[in-house]
């Protein structure tokens, strides 16, 4: 039995973030918005950039993580092994 303090969520300087997503682990994007949180599963993403931090992935627009990410631009993801999270502002691919 893994015990809580394990399992507690830390802080994880966002110049790190690549070292934990090049693998390609599936990690937890979570949005909110208007009082509605969202967690959902994500295993395709990809390092954009290095410096600053800058990570690709798609979401689709009939996803409910859509309706949140659209008007807030907020997300915050979570290696689900290593409980690393950073939060981030989103930009919006033309």
């Amino acid at each position: 039995m893994i015990g809580s303090a394990a399992l507690a969520k830390r802080q994880f300087p966002l110049f790190k973030v690549y070292g934990l997503l090049e693998p390609g682990p599936v990690v937890l994007l979570t949005t909110a918005h208007q009082g509605k949180a969202n967690v959902m599963t994500m295993s395709w993403h990809t390092m954009m950039e290095f410096e600053p931090p800058r990570v690709g992935c798609v979401v689709s627009n009939r996803h409910v993580s859509f309706d949140a990410l659209e008007p807030t631009r907020q997300v915050a993801v979570e290696d689900e092994v290593t409980g690393a999270a950073s939060a981030w502002t989103m930009r919006r691919s033309a």
